[in-house]
């Protein structure tokens, strides 16, 4: 997973250097799930996570039971997602970035909140 985050962060940084993009997953997400399993995080992982940063404003979708799904992917039973964003919105606190939760909303109201929010 790190290793797939510093690539995606490397590779946007080389195609779109002054553009916006957007990232599903980051490295910090890395580092919350080393800590939700019981891993240490090494002084290596914190010098990575000081050298690839985001925008300090981090857009945190919410836990949405009415909408929640596992499938091949998505495995984890609800208690586990709502553990997972708990632990996801700690730590982009604690590596100093700002949360703006996405309210529960339609698709199109979600992106026109967060298109506003770029503003």
């Amino acid at each position: 997973m790190l290793e797939g985050s510093i690539k995606g962060y490397t590779e946007a940084e080389k195609t779109n250097p002054y553009g916006i993009t957007f990232f599903d997953r980051g490295l910090l997400d890395t580092l919350c799930y080393a800590k939700m399993i019981g891993m240490a995080v090494s002084e290596e992982l914190n010098y990575m996570a000081s050298q690839y940063k985001y925008n300090k404003n981090v857009f945190l979708l919410p836990a949405w039971k009415e909408i929640y799904e596992t499938d091949s992917e998505r495995k984890q039973n609800w208690q586990e997602a709502v553990y997972t964003y708990e632990k996801m919105k700690e730590t982009y606190l604690e590596y100093g970035y700002s949360i703006i939760e996405v309210p529960k909303l339609s698709v199109v109201e979600r992106a026109d909140f967060i298109l506003s929010a770029l503003k």
